[in-house]
This record gives C-alpha cells, structure tokens and sequence, in this order.
C-alpha cells in the first residue's frame, strides 16, 4: 500500500497524540461526505490535501483552528461516554 492511500489512523506513541491518513484517503472521504458538491471531482490530490490542511491550520480571531473545535467536541463526547482520567463538576 502507497502511503498516499494510508488509512485514517490515530495513535498515541511516546506521549504524542498523532492523526495519519494518505492524500488519496482524505481526498475519497472527503469527496464522499455529504456537504461535497455531488458533481465535483479532485483533480489534483496533492494541490487539494494541502487546501485542506490549511484550512484545518487557519486560525480564527481568537487563535483557535477548526481542529480545536473537532478536539474540543471529542473531547466532551469522551466525557459524557464516562472517559477516565478526567474530573468534571459534581463527580465524587
């Protein structure tokens, strides 16, 4: 397998959290959601991975990138899912 069509795969090794998907993984799954213009088709992987990685790098007003927000919102899933680890008000 080309590493252009590697999973989406998350980690944690040696203390870092690591998110690791192929140019050509991200490019399907993105063609494949369901905000993509049914019509539209990538026709340069590698220009459209890095438009979406800026994107997903952008920072708003107030610093924070959209990748934030996706943290954040895993994050509060995780809790309400009962994460260990964490303690949040009203938990003994």
């Amino acid at each position: 397998m080309a590493n252009k069509d590697l999973p989406l795969d998350f980690q944690i090794v040696g203390g870092v959290v690591t998110v690791t998907i192929g140019v050509s993984t991200l490019c399907t799954a993105v063609a494949a959601g369901h905000t993509f213009p049914p019509e539209g088709r990538t026709t340069d992987e590698y220009a459209f991975a890095r438009a979406v990685v800026s994107e997903l790098s952008r920072e708003d007003e107030d610093g924070t990138t959209r990748v934030h927000r996706l943290l954040e919102l895993a994050a509060v899933e995780a809790i309400e899912e009962g994460a260990q680890g964490i303690r949040v008000p009203g938990d003994r």
